[in-house]
């Protein structure tokens, strides 16, 4: 009986022990998972506001809200100046994709630094063509502020509409696939039709 009452008190323990040990293990499981659950949701709370209050210029000189402007399925927002190389050649490839998928729930929205001045936005927007909407920085502290994220020009933001929350930041010049990839999933068009 004494032996039995032993094995009993040992495999007690052990269930104890093991039962502990599973718990901790999940335990921690859990934690790490509450954290990566409240950093995600501190980073959708961040890009779901993140140009929230941003003014822009317009070419004619009014100025407008980021928001009240900014409605579609799907966003390229591009910041960008005349005088910039890698600016220049990505605008052909804006306007082809603006006059394709406008009318489909897609929006471009360029932003000019305007280094050179406003004069020189609008001398460029007129020579090249420019169909999208092109608005000027309104105020340099402004650009601090929300694109605070920007190592150089162009930096392009793609943007859900819908919830205003940044899918992807690109810094440098992309081929016209890399953001048409983007545009025809979120507005579900197969690109290779």
């Amino acid at each position: 009986m004494l032996k039995n009452f032993k094995l009993l008190f040992i495999f007690l323990i052990a269930f104890i022990v093991f039962s502990y040990c599973g718990n901790k293990k999940n335990n921690s499981e859990e934690k790490k998972a509450q954290k990566t659950q409240e950093q995600t949701v501190q980073k959708q709370k961040e890009s779901n506001f993140r140009f929230s209050g941003l003014t822009m210029k317009t070419l004619d000189g009014n100025i407008v809200k980021f928001e009240d402007v900014a409605k579609g399925k799907i966003i390229i927002f591009d910041l960008w100046d005349t005088w910039c190389p890698p600016c220049k050649a990505e605008i052909p490839d804006f306007i082809q994709l603006y006059n394709q998928y406008k009318d489909k729930g897609f929006l471009m929205i360029g932003i000019a630094l305007g280094r050179n001045g406003d004069k020189a936005v609008q001398d460029f927007v007129a020579q090249k063509g420019i169909t999208y909407p092109i608005y000027i920085a309104n105020k340099k502290e402004e650009l601090k502020k929300y694109f605070y994220d920007a190592r150089g020009i162009p930096t392009t933001y793609i943007i859900d509409g819908e919830q205003m929350k940044i899918l992807e930041i690109a810094v440098g010049y992309r081929p016209k696939s890399f953001f048409e990839k983007f545009i025809t999933n979120a507005i579900g068009i197969d690109e290779q039709k």
